[in-house]
């Protein structure tokens, strides 16, 4: 048996162009996001935690905590655990992956690097799922309901970092372009 990649959602060029909006995959600022990792890693006591938006064909991981360096910063979509976590606003958390028909033929499962996974959903204001926060371990876990609602927070915390900062690049982008016809119309006047 070989691992099955997730469905596409119903409203994924919507969702796409919510990812695109954010523009966080072309700028590397991975010292912004890696705090959310190294907090999701202290809340659950897990030693992998990472965080990727997910476009059509990747997902890119904006920060990594305890993410093996040869992984990289894209991964191709249909090998991603995250991509299932795009399917619903809730988290997606799996104690036994070796147990979960959706994930057990996976490779890093069947190799025994990753048992325990938790991906919680990163949903815009609007409503999209951009991509995941998630955490991992290569034994059985289980987190408490007060550690769910940490990471939900979290993520949410994340969500909204995304979306204030897309809304001051568009912010600057429009006051460059204000000053560039400023200065324009003055050159003409001349």
């Amino acid at each position: 048996m070989e691992f099955i990649p997730a469905p596409i959602l119903d409203n994924e060029d919507e969702r796409l162009k919510a990812v695109e909006r954010t523009g966080a995959m072309y700028f590397h600022a991975d010292n912004l996001y890696d705090i959310y990792c190294f907090l999701a890693k202290e809340i659950t006591n897990c030693p992998v935690s990472w965080t990727g938006l997910i476009d059509n064909k990747n997902q890119y991981c904006l920060a990594s905590d305890g993410l093996p360096e040869e992984i990289g910063k894209d991964i191709p979509r249909e090998e991603t655990f995250c991509q299932f976590a795009l399917n619903a606003k809730s988290p997606l958390i799996i104690s036994d992956m070796t147990k979960d028909k959706r994930f057990k033929y996976h490779p890093a499962v069947k190799e025994n690097f990753v048992k325990f996974y938790a991906g919680f959903p990163i949903i815009t204001t609007d409503g999209y799922i951009l991509g995941t926060l998630c955490v991992s371990d290569n034994k059985v876990r289980k987190l408490s309901i007060n550690k769910i609602e940490l990471l939900k927070k979290l993520s949410q915390k994340l969500a909204y970092q995304l979306e204030i900062q897309h809304n001051f690049q568009s912010k600057n982008a429009e006051t460059l372009i204000e000053i560039l016809d400023k200065i324009t119309s003055k050159f003409k006047n001349i």
